[in-house]
């Protein structure tokens, strides 16, 4: 896979790290004192974090006065448990999940986001049975998690053609997600994202059709945000973490090239 499609077809996603806090007027290094924060990534390091690893690599964080520690989690939403503890101070997260979380009565707010389009969409092959929704009836759909998100944006999908979750059998394929939906046991994937899987499965000469959920009544929201206690949401290091993250953003949008060069030399 040539992970450098990858890097620039997801350029136009990064957003300028939207913040939620109650600090903008206040200065991040009003304390010359570094204040470390632990990172909690979402998924193991991909091109979906270039702007954290650049603001890491081009000392953003340290002019911000920040000590930066990313760490890869071994389940989607172990970070906002580990959040929910005070065992972490921000966790790279999704959208969609947060809603759980709240439903789960964890004391979780959002401070910002770092992909403010979706990405999630459900993958079939190009060359297979299946051309419209419609087809999806009877078939094997994968899901990568947990099955309780993945059947709200499915439901949603199916509704548009008179389908419903009972028409389609659903399978929870964790890590095996890729290996069941090349190998044909599974006939469509959902939480494939759009700025990866199609180049992987394109190396392995497997072109496949995308279903955008937004397309089908699926409302636009955040891929990733930012997440962290709601205690420490105007913390002055939160402020100043999405300010570097900002300059993350920025700099992968205006040096491309250079960001990659980084990213490749420093980060694989």
């Amino acid at each position: 896979m040539k992970k450098s499609i990858i890097f620039f077809s997801l350029l136009s996603f990064f957003s300028f790290g939207q913040e939620n806090t109650e600090q903008e007027n206040i200065s991040a290094t009003s304390n010359n004192a570094f204040k470390k924060i632990t990172l909690l990534l979402d998924w193991y390091e991909n091109p979906n974090h270039a702007p954290l690893f650049i603001a890491q690599h081009k000392n953003f964080f340290q002019e911000h006065h920040l000590e930066v520690t990313f760490q890869a989690p071994t389940q989607s939403l172990t970070p906002a448990k580990l959040i929910a503890l005070k065992k972490a101070d921000i966790a790279l997260s999704y959208q969609y999940h947060l809603y759980l979380h709240w439903q789960a009565k964890l004391p979780l707010v959002t401070i910002g986001n770092l992909i403010n389009k979706p990405l999630n969409a459900l993958t079939v092959k190009k060359n297979g049975p299946i051309k419209k929704i419609a087809d999806l009836k009877h078939k094997k759909i994968g899901c990568s998690v947990g099955l309780g998100t993945s059947k709200i944006f499915l439901q949603t999908l199916l509704s548009f053609a008179n389908l419903t979750l009972q028409d389609v059998e659903l399978v929870q394929a964790g890590q095996s997600l890729s290996a069941g939906f090349l190998s044909g046991q599974l006939d469509a994937i959902t939480g494939s994202l759009r700025n990866v899987e199609p180049f992987l499965y394109q190396s392995k000469n497997v072109p496949v059709r995308l279903f955008f959920y937004e397309d089908y009544g699926v409302p636009p929201y955040d891929e990733l945000i930012f997440l962290t206690h709601k205690e420490m949401k105007n913390e002055q290091k939160m402020h100043a973490f999405l300010q570097a993250v900002k300059k993350g953003v920025a700099f992968c949008q205006n040096y491309p090239e250079e960001s990659w060069n980084i990213i490749t030399t420093h980060y694989k």
